[in-house]
Protein backbone atom coordinates (compact mmCIF):
# COMPACT_ATOMS: atom_id res chain seq x y z
CA UNK A 1 0.00 0.00 0.00
CA UNK A 2 1.03 3.63 -0.60
CA UNK A 3 -0.48 6.21 1.76
CA UNK A 4 -3.51 4.01 2.40
CA UNK A 5 -4.03 3.13 -1.28
CA UNK A 6 -4.01 -0.58 -2.16
CA UNK A 7 -1.40 -1.34 -4.84
CA UNK A 8 -2.21 -4.00 -7.45
CA UNK A 9 -1.12 -5.10 -10.94
CA UNK A 10 2.30 -3.49 -10.43
CA UNK A 11 5.50 -4.35 -12.28
CA UNK A 12 9.06 -3.24 -11.45
CA UNK A 13 11.97 -3.98 -13.75
CA UNK A 14 15.57 -2.99 -14.45
CA UNK A 15 15.75 -2.86 -18.29
CA UNK A 16 19.55 -2.97 -18.43
CA UNK A 17 21.56 -3.73 -15.32
CA UNK A 18 24.84 -3.24 -17.23
CA UNK A 19 23.95 0.25 -18.48
CA UNK A 20 26.21 3.17 -17.51
CA UNK A 21 23.31 4.64 -15.51
CA UNK A 22 20.94 1.74 -14.72
CA UNK A 23 17.40 2.61 -13.67
CA UNK A 24 14.45 0.78 -12.18
CA UNK A 25 11.10 1.35 -13.89
CA UNK A 26 7.89 0.90 -11.92
CA UNK A 27 4.45 0.80 -13.52
CA UNK A 28 1.65 0.38 -11.03
CA UNK A 29 -1.98 0.84 -10.16
CA UNK A 30 -3.56 1.71 -6.84
CA UNK A 31 -7.08 2.16 -5.52
CA UNK A 32 -7.87 4.10 -2.39
CA UNK A 33 -9.26 7.23 -0.72
CA UNK A 34 -8.96 10.50 -2.65
CA UNK A 35 -7.94 12.21 0.60
CA UNK A 36 -4.80 10.05 0.61
CA UNK A 37 -4.10 10.91 -3.04
CA UNK A 38 -4.15 14.62 -2.14
CA UNK A 39 -1.46 13.82 0.43
CA UNK A 40 0.43 11.98 -2.33
CA UNK A 41 0.48 15.13 -4.49
CA UNK A 42 1.49 17.25 -1.50
CA UNK A 43 4.51 15.01 -0.86
CA UNK A 44 5.50 14.72 -4.53
CA UNK A 45 7.93 17.01 -6.41
CA UNK A 46 5.07 18.85 -8.13
CA UNK A 47 3.93 20.17 -4.74
CA UNK A 48 6.65 22.84 -4.74
CA UNK A 49 5.68 23.96 -8.26
CA UNK A 50 2.06 24.53 -7.20
CA UNK A 51 3.06 25.83 -3.72
CA UNK A 52 1.10 23.03 -2.04
CA UNK A 53 -2.30 24.51 -2.90
CA UNK A 54 -3.87 21.02 -2.53
CA UNK A 55 -2.87 20.93 1.14
CA UNK A 56 -6.15 22.48 2.36
CA UNK A 57 -8.42 20.57 -0.03
CA UNK A 58 -10.72 17.94 1.45
CA UNK A 59 -12.30 14.93 -0.25
CA UNK A 60 -14.72 12.09 0.48
CA UNK A 61 -14.67 9.01 -1.74
CA UNK A 62 -12.23 6.80 -3.62
CA UNK A 63 -10.33 6.84 -6.88
CA UNK A 64 -7.87 4.98 -9.08
CA UNK A 65 -4.18 5.84 -9.54
CA UNK A 66 -2.00 4.88 -12.52
CA UNK A 67 1.66 5.55 -11.67
CA UNK A 68 4.93 5.48 -13.61
CA UNK A 69 8.31 5.83 -11.87
CA UNK A 70 11.80 5.85 -13.38
CA UNK A 71 14.42 5.83 -10.62
CA UNK A 72 18.24 5.80 -11.04
CA UNK A 73 19.94 3.07 -9.04
CA UNK A 74 22.80 5.46 -8.29
CA UNK A 75 21.88 7.25 -5.04
CA UNK A 76 23.72 10.36 -6.20
CA UNK A 77 21.35 10.64 -9.16
CA UNK A 78 18.07 10.10 -7.33
CA UNK A 79 17.25 13.74 -8.01
CA UNK A 80 16.84 12.78 -11.68
CA UNK A 81 13.95 10.43 -10.91
CA UNK A 82 10.84 10.77 -13.09
CA UNK A 83 7.29 10.50 -11.81
CA UNK A 84 4.17 10.53 -13.95
CA UNK A 85 0.65 9.54 -13.14
CA UNK A 86 -3.06 9.93 -13.55
CA UNK A 87 -5.70 9.85 -10.83
CA UNK A 88 -9.37 9.18 -11.63
CA UNK A 89 -12.03 10.46 -9.24
CA UNK A 90 -14.89 8.02 -8.71
CA UNK A 91 -18.07 9.87 -7.73
CA UNK A 92 -16.30 11.93 -5.03
CA UNK A 93 -17.22 14.94 -2.94
CA UNK A 94 -14.40 17.52 -2.95
CA UNK A 95 -14.04 20.78 -1.03
CA UNK A 96 -11.65 23.00 -2.99
CA UNK A 97 -12.09 26.27 -1.08
CA UNK A 98 -13.90 27.04 2.20
CA UNK A 99 -15.61 29.97 0.46
CA UNK A 100 -17.37 27.60 -1.96
CA UNK A 101 -19.82 24.71 -1.48
CA UNK A 102 -18.34 21.24 -2.01
CA UNK A 103 -18.24 19.75 -5.49
CA UNK A 104 -20.43 16.63 -5.58
CA UNK A 105 -20.47 13.62 -7.93
CA UNK A 106 -16.91 14.42 -9.04
CA UNK A 107 -15.70 12.20 -11.90
CA UNK A 108 -12.74 12.62 -14.22
CA UNK A 109 -8.96 12.59 -13.99
CA UNK A 110 -5.98 14.67 -12.89
CA UNK A 111 -2.68 14.07 -14.72
CA UNK A 112 0.60 14.96 -13.03
CA UNK A 113 4.36 14.65 -13.26
CA UNK A 114 7.26 15.97 -11.23
CA UNK A 115 6.81 19.42 -12.76
CA UNK A 116 3.30 19.58 -14.18
CA UNK A 117 -0.36 19.24 -13.26
CA UNK A 118 -3.19 18.98 -15.81
CA UNK A 119 -6.96 18.60 -15.62
CA UNK A 120 -8.23 17.34 -19.03
CA UNK A 121 -11.86 17.40 -17.87
CA UNK A 122 -13.67 16.77 -14.62
CA UNK A 123 -17.45 16.64 -14.30
CA UNK A 124 -19.28 17.42 -11.08
CA UNK A 125 -22.40 19.06 -9.68
CA UNK A 126 -22.42 22.47 -7.98
CA UNK A 127 -25.33 24.79 -7.12
CA UNK A 128 -27.70 21.97 -8.05
CA UNK A 129 -26.53 21.69 -11.67
CA UNK A 130 -23.83 20.07 -13.82
CA UNK A 131 -20.29 21.49 -13.95
CA UNK A 132 -17.32 20.86 -16.25
CA UNK A 133 -13.78 21.78 -15.16
CA UNK A 134 -10.58 22.03 -17.24
CA UNK A 135 -7.16 23.56 -16.65
CA UNK A 136 -3.67 23.03 -15.36
CA UNK A 137 -0.30 24.49 -14.46
CA UNK A 138 0.84 27.48 -16.54
CA UNK A 139 4.43 28.45 -17.48
CA UNK A 140 4.42 31.26 -14.89
CA UNK A 141 3.65 28.81 -12.07
CA UNK A 142 -0.04 29.62 -11.71
CA UNK A 143 -2.74 26.97 -11.84
CA UNK A 144 -5.63 28.20 -14.01
CA UNK A 145 -8.95 26.36 -13.91
CA UNK A 146 -11.95 27.19 -16.11
CA UNK A 147 -15.44 26.01 -15.21
CA UNK A 148 -18.76 25.99 -17.04
CA UNK A 149 -21.88 25.07 -15.14
CA UNK A 150 -25.60 25.54 -14.60
CA UNK A 151 -27.47 26.69 -11.51
CA UNK A 152 -30.67 24.70 -10.97
CA UNK A 153 -32.95 26.22 -8.33
CA UNK A 154 -35.14 23.13 -7.89
CA UNK A 155 -32.13 20.97 -7.10
CA UNK A 156 -30.68 23.65 -4.80
CA UNK A 157 -33.88 23.59 -2.73
CA UNK A 158 -33.26 19.89 -2.07
CA UNK A 159 -29.83 20.71 -0.66
CA UNK A 160 -30.63 23.91 1.24
CA UNK A 161 -33.53 25.29 3.28
CA UNK A 162 -32.59 28.94 2.58
CA UNK A 163 -35.98 30.74 2.41
CA UNK A 164 -34.97 33.07 -0.43
CA UNK A 165 -34.75 30.05 -2.75
CA UNK A 166 -38.57 29.86 -2.60
CA UNK A 167 -38.62 33.16 -4.53
CA UNK A 168 -36.46 31.81 -7.38
CA UNK A 169 -37.25 29.39 -10.19
CA UNK A 170 -35.65 27.92 -13.30
CA UNK A 171 -31.98 27.49 -14.18
CA UNK A 172 -29.20 29.58 -15.72
CA UNK A 173 -25.69 28.90 -17.06
CA UNK A 174 -22.54 30.50 -15.62
CA UNK A 175 -18.85 30.61 -16.37
CA UNK A 176 -16.05 30.73 -13.83
CA UNK A 177 -12.29 30.97 -13.75
CA UNK A 178 -9.95 30.26 -10.84
CA UNK A 179 -6.34 31.51 -10.77
CA UNK A 180 -4.24 29.83 -8.10
CA UNK A 181 -0.89 31.36 -7.22
CA UNK A 182 1.10 30.51 -4.11
CA UNK A 183 -1.90 28.92 -2.37
CA UNK A 184 -4.07 31.98 -3.00
CA UNK A 185 -7.07 31.55 -5.27
CA UNK A 186 -8.61 34.40 -7.27
CA UNK A 187 -12.12 33.58 -8.47
CA UNK A 188 -14.26 35.21 -11.20
CA UNK A 189 -17.83 34.14 -12.00
CA UNK A 190 -20.09 35.59 -14.72
CA UNK A 191 -23.74 34.79 -15.45
CA UNK A 192 -26.49 36.46 -17.50
CA UNK A 193 -29.25 34.97 -15.26
CA UNK A 194 -31.35 34.31 -18.38
CA UNK A 195 -33.63 31.41 -17.49
CA UNK A 196 -33.79 32.35 -13.80
CA UNK A 197 -37.05 33.87 -12.56
CA UNK A 198 -37.36 35.84 -9.33
CA UNK A 199 -40.28 37.02 -7.19
CA UNK A 200 -38.00 38.62 -4.59
CA UNK A 201 -39.13 42.05 -3.35
CA UNK A 202 -38.33 44.99 -5.64
CA UNK A 203 -35.92 45.75 -7.16
CA UNK A 204 -34.79 42.13 -7.41
CA UNK A 205 -37.78 40.58 -9.16
CA UNK A 206 -37.33 39.49 -12.79
CA UNK A 207 -38.86 37.35 -15.52
CA UNK A 208 -36.97 34.22 -16.53
CA UNK A 209 -36.46 35.55 -20.07
CA UNK A 210 -34.84 38.79 -18.87
CA UNK A 211 -31.06 39.19 -18.68
CA UNK A 212 -29.56 40.59 -15.47
CA UNK A 213 -25.75 40.28 -15.62
CA UNK A 214 -24.17 38.95 -12.45
CA UNK A 215 -20.42 39.19 -11.80
CA UNK A 216 -18.58 37.99 -8.71
CA UNK A 217 -14.86 38.34 -8.02
CA UNK A 218 -12.66 37.20 -5.15
CA UNK A 219 -9.08 38.51 -5.25
CA UNK A 220 -6.07 38.58 -2.96
CA UNK A 221 -5.00 42.13 -2.12
CA UNK A 222 -1.32 42.73 -3.02
CA UNK A 223 1.18 41.05 -0.72
CA UNK A 224 0.73 40.09 2.94
CA UNK A 225 1.55 42.81 5.49
CA UNK A 226 3.71 42.05 8.53
CA UNK A 227 2.81 43.91 11.71
CA UNK A 228 3.09 43.58 15.49
CA UNK A 229 0.22 41.64 17.04
CA UNK A 230 -1.73 43.65 19.62
CA UNK A 231 -2.01 40.71 22.01
CA UNK A 232 1.24 38.84 21.42
CA UNK A 233 3.58 41.70 20.45
CA UNK A 234 5.08 39.37 17.85
CA UNK A 235 5.25 39.88 14.10
CA UNK A 236 2.07 38.63 12.44
CA UNK A 237 1.35 38.23 8.74
CA UNK A 238 -1.87 39.97 7.71
CA UNK A 239 -3.50 38.62 4.56
CA UNK A 240 -6.50 40.41 3.05
CA UNK A 241 -8.78 39.68 0.14
CA UNK A 242 -11.53 41.60 -1.64
CA UNK A 243 -14.97 40.33 -2.61
CA UNK A 244 -16.75 42.29 -5.33
CA UNK A 245 -20.16 41.61 -6.88
CA UNK A 246 -22.50 43.45 -9.19
CA UNK A 247 -26.05 42.71 -10.36
CA UNK A 248 -26.57 44.76 -13.51
CA UNK A 249 -27.19 48.38 -12.48
CA UNK A 250 -29.33 47.28 -9.52
CA UNK A 251 -26.79 46.47 -6.85
CA UNK A 252 -23.11 46.25 -6.01
CA UNK A 253 -21.07 44.79 -3.17
CA UNK A 254 -17.48 45.29 -2.07
CA UNK A 255 -15.96 43.69 1.04
CA UNK A 256 -12.40 43.80 2.40
CA UNK A 257 -11.69 40.78 4.55
CA UNK A 258 -8.77 39.80 6.81
CA UNK A 259 -7.68 36.19 7.05
CA UNK A 260 -7.70 34.61 10.49
CA UNK A 261 -7.00 31.10 11.73
CA UNK A 262 -10.71 30.19 11.63
CA UNK A 263 -11.51 31.90 8.31
CA UNK A 264 -12.04 35.48 7.15
CA UNK A 265 -13.52 38.45 9.01
CA UNK A 266 -14.93 41.54 7.29
CA UNK A 267 -12.97 44.73 8.06
CA UNK A 268 -14.98 47.11 5.86
CA UNK A 269 -17.48 46.97 3.08
CA UNK A 270 -19.94 48.83 0.89
CA UNK A 271 -23.34 47.65 -0.37
CA UNK A 272 -25.20 49.77 -2.90
CA UNK A 273 -28.77 49.19 -4.08
CA UNK A 274 -29.92 51.52 -6.82
CA UNK A 275 -26.86 53.70 -6.27
CA UNK A 276 -23.08 53.53 -5.90
CA UNK A 277 -21.82 53.26 -2.33
CA UNK A 278 -18.37 54.51 -1.28
CA UNK A 279 -16.19 52.09 0.66
CA UNK A 280 -15.85 53.46 4.24
CA UNK A 281 -12.65 53.54 6.30
CA UNK A 282 -14.15 51.01 8.69
CA UNK A 283 -17.34 49.02 9.07
CA UNK A 284 -19.96 48.17 6.45
CA UNK A 285 -22.06 50.89 4.80
CA UNK A 286 -25.37 50.21 3.05
CA UNK A 287 -26.72 52.79 0.60
CA UNK A 288 -30.21 52.45 -0.91
CA UNK A 289 -31.83 54.72 -3.53
CA UNK A 290 -35.22 53.51 -4.81
CA UNK A 291 -38.51 55.05 -5.92
CA UNK A 292 -40.29 52.76 -3.46
CA UNK A 293 -39.23 50.33 -0.72
CA UNK A 294 -41.58 47.68 0.67
CA UNK A 295 -40.23 47.20 4.16
CA UNK A 296 -42.90 44.63 5.09
CA UNK A 297 -41.87 42.34 2.22
CA UNK A 298 -38.17 42.55 3.12
CA UNK A 299 -38.85 42.16 6.84
CA UNK A 300 -40.86 39.00 6.17
CA UNK A 301 -38.05 37.55 4.05
CA UNK A 302 -35.31 38.46 6.53
CA UNK A 303 -37.33 37.09 9.47
CA UNK A 304 -37.68 33.76 7.63
CA UNK A 305 -33.94 33.77 6.94
CA UNK A 306 -33.21 34.37 10.62
CA UNK A 307 -35.22 31.34 11.73
CA UNK A 308 -34.30 28.86 8.99
CA UNK A 309 -31.00 27.76 10.57
CA UNK A 310 -27.74 27.05 8.77
CA UNK A 311 -25.69 29.68 7.02
CA UNK A 312 -28.71 31.86 6.35
CA UNK A 313 -29.13 32.57 10.06
CA UNK A 314 -25.45 33.37 10.57
CA UNK A 315 -24.56 36.33 8.36
CA UNK A 316 -20.85 37.15 8.24
CA UNK A 317 -21.56 40.89 8.33
CA UNK A 318 -24.33 43.42 9.02
CA UNK A 319 -24.35 47.11 8.02
CA UNK A 320 -22.96 49.60 10.54
CA UNK A 321 -24.54 52.54 8.70
CA UNK A 322 -27.55 52.79 6.39
CA UNK A 323 -28.29 55.63 3.99
CA UNK A 324 -31.82 55.49 2.55
CA UNK A 325 -33.23 57.67 -0.23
Amino acid sequence: SILGAKVSDTRAEIPDLDADDPVIVVKGKADGPTAEFLKFIDRSPVADRIDRFTEDMRAVGNGHLDLFLKIPLDEKKLGNSRIEGSYAFQNNEVLVDSALPPLRQVNGSVQFSGSDLRVPEITATLFGGPLKIKGGLQKDGRVVISANGTVNVEQMRKQSDAPWLASLSGSTPYRGEIHINKRNADLIVDASLVGLGSTLPAPFGKLAADALPLRFEKRLLTQPVVRKGQKTGRDETVVRDQLSASLGQLASLQLIRRKQTDGFTVERGAIGIGRAQTLPEAGVALGVALPKLDLDAWRSLLRAAGTSGGAASSPTFVPDTISLK
